[in-house]
């Protein structure tokens, strides 16, 4: 269960350094690495641009392995859940969870394809929702019930 992570502080790249490195990584095609040269994509970029703005801003960084196991707790934190409503999520098998001993532990991979796909449901629903409404029908308000 080796949790993969590094953290960025501003006193790792002070908060100047990291104002000038993300105005260049805003603009920035390619990253030179000693001799060689990559090409950055959109999101490699945009990594780069959200993390020194964070530390320009004066924050920590948190680069975390997306193969981590987390505890019942960490996983209930990030949900914004209680711990006993995330078990019972877990039991009732809305998230898979692995259990190496006697603790369940919830990849944080699964944590995120469970939000990406949350937030796909409930766009999808308010679609849905919307294309219920009568277009003839002209007050300011829906009724539900």
């Amino acid at each position: 269960m080796g949790s993969t992570q590094t953290r960025v502080t501003p006193q790792d790249i002070p908060v100047e350094e990291a104002q000038r490195l993300r105005e260049q990584a805003v603009r920035a095609l390619t990253l030179r690495l000693g001799d060689s040269e990559l090409e950055l994509s959109d999101g490699a970029r945009g990594l780069l641009v959200e993390m020194f703005d964070r530390l320009a801003k004066g924050e920590s960084v948190l680069v975390v392995s997306a193969d981590e196991m987390l505890s019942t707790q960490q996983a209930a934190d990030l949900l914004r859940v209680s711990r006993p409503t995330l078990v019972k999520m877990l039991e009732d098998g809305v998230l898979p969870f692995e259990r190496p001993g006697t603790h369940r532990r919830v990849s944080r991979r699964a944590l995120q394809e469970f939000l990406d796909d949350r937030a796909e449901r409930r766009a999808r629903a308010l679609e849905e929702f919307a294309a219920t409404e009568d277009p003839s029908d002209t007050d300011d308000y829906v009724t539900t019930r």
